[in-house]
């Protein structure tokens, strides 16, 4: 931006000096306040749903797990022979103790 002043009598610099006659300016525009605070929230955002989405997926994980886990266990006793299994069941069940005449019956 250059501007040169005349005065009342109509003299003006023939040339212009830096400094004496001629000054510069710089014009430095205000910060985007809006698009840097946009552009942090967009990154909380990210950061927090990529920490949601790491923990979503942990618990998925346990719950696979521990759902195979259980699998195991239940298909477990099909596996076992038939004599192992009957005594696994009647080491579970309470026998009944009746005595009818004198006879122990199981």
């Amino acid at each position: 931006l250059q501007v040169r002043a005349i005065d009342p009598a109509g003299n003006k610099d023939a040339s212009y000096d830096e400094g004496r006659n001629a000054h510069t300016w710089e014009y430095i525009p205000a910060l985007p306040w809006p698009l840097i605070i946009s552009l942090v929230l967009t990154f909380l955002l990210l950061v927090a749903g990529a920490v949601l989405e790491w923990r979503r997926r942990r618990k998925k994980a346990a719950m696979e797990r521990y759902a195979i886990k259980r699998m195991r266990r239940k298909f477990k006793v099909r596996l076992l022979p038939r004599a192992a299994v009957t005594l696994v069941s009647d080491h579970r069940r309470p026998r009944n103790h009746c005595v009818s005449r004198g006879v122990s019956q199981h």
